[in-house]
């Protein structure tokens, strides 16, 4: 055995009941899925002028500074909820596991 570190962890995926292996999998596409949606719409505000993407009565920089945040927040919410979700697939790969739905 290398060098690492071992630990033991108790992970709760709020509002998701992924009972299977075919459901987490699912599930891991679909976050994946909003990742790439998110990273899409961020790339495309970079790429646009704050005048393009804002209503008239509104101010464009703060908009733009908003829908950026929305962005990162998706982006950061499910990188998290996908790592999560990959230490569940490593789970299954083990004889007998079945995950406890709360």
């Amino acid at each position: 055995m290398g060098w690492g570190t071992e630990f033991n962890s108790s992970i709760y995926i709020s509002g998701e009941i992924l009972d299977t292996k075919d459901n987490a999998e699912n599930f891991k596409d679909t976050l994946v899925d909003n990742i790439k949606e998110a990273r899409t719409l961020l790339l495309m505000l970079v790429a646009s002028s704050p005048k393009e993407i804002t209503e008239k009565d509104e101010d464009p920089l703060w908009n733009v500074k908003l829908k950026a945040e929305d962005c990162v927040e998706e982006i950061i919410s499910n990188t998290f909820k996908l790592t999560q979700v990959n230490m569940l697939l490593e789970r299954f790969e083990e004889d007998g596991f079945k995950p406890k739905v709360l």
